[in-house]
C-alpha cells in the first residue's frame, strides 16, 4: 500500500486545481488521520479509482483542446500562400525545428504512464502548451518566408483597445509609419 499511497498523493497533488478533487482530498486525509491505512480491507481503492478517472478525464478534455487548436493552425497554416512556396521538404524541416510536425500520442491508460504524463505536462501547462501552437506556427510562417526572402522581418503590431473613430485613424497612421520604415530594410511578416 506504500507505493499506492504514494501514487494517490502524487495524483492529488496534480488535481489540486479541480474542485471536484477537494472531496477526494479530504477522504484520503481521512484515511491517514484515521490510520486506515493499517486496515485489511483496502480503504484506499475507491479514492485512488476516482482521482485516476478525474485526471484521466481532464486530460483528455485538454489535449482535445490541444489537437482542435493543432488541426485549425494546420489547416491556416496549409492555406498561408508563403506556405505553399516552398518545398515539402523545407515544410517538414520548419515544422521540426518549430516542434510542430505532429502531436505527441497522448498515453494514460495505465497509472504509470497517467503520473508520467501529468509529471510531463501538468495539467494548468495544458493552456500554455494549446497556447503556446498560435506562435509555434507563427514562427514556421516567418522562417517559410525567410527561405524564400532571406531579408524578410517580423514586425509585432500592438495588442491596443481602440474606443472611437479618432483612436482608429491615429493607431492606423502610426502603425502604417511604422510598416513604411520597416519595408524599407525588406519585406515584412506580420504576426
Amino acid at each position: 500500500r506504500q507505493q499506492t499511497w504514494a501514487n494517490l498523493q502524487t495524483m492529488l497533488q496534480h488535481a489540486k486545481e479541480l474542485n471536484e478533487a477537494e472531496e477526494l482530498q479530504r477522504q484520503a486525509d481521512a484515511v491517514y488521520t484515521e490510520r486506515r491505512l493499517l486496515e485489511e480491507a483496502d480503504p484506499l481503492r475507491d479514492i485512488y479509482r476516482d482521482i485516476a478517472r478525474l485526471l484521466r478525464t481532464a486530460i483528455r478534455d485538454a489535449y482535445s483542446s490541444l489537437e482542435k487548436a493543432y488541426n485549425q493552425a494546420v489547416i491556416d497554416l496549409e492555406a498561408n500562400e508563403i506556405w505553399q512556396r516552398i518545398s515539402r521538404a523545407d515544410k517538414q524541416s520548419i515544422l521540426e525545428a518549430e516542434g510542430i510536425a505532429s502531436l505527441p500520442t497522448l498515453d494514460i491508460e495505465d497509472d504509470e504512464a497517467l503520473i508520467r504524463t501529468l509529471q510531463e505536462t501538468p495539467l494548468q501547462h495544458w493552456k500554455l502548451r494549446t497556447a503556446a501552437l498560435v506562435q509555434q506556427f507563427n514562427n514556421a510562417i516567418i522562417r517559410a518566408a525567410k527561405l524564400l526572402q532571406p531579408e524578410t522581418q517580423k514586425i509585432r503590431l500592438p495588442s491596443i483597445t481602440l474606443a472611437t473613430e479618432a483612436d482608429v485613424i491615429t493607431w492606423v497612421d502610426e502603425i502604417q509609419k511604422k510598416l513604411l520604415e520597416k519595408v524599407k530594410n525588406g519585406p515584412i511578416v506580420i504576426s
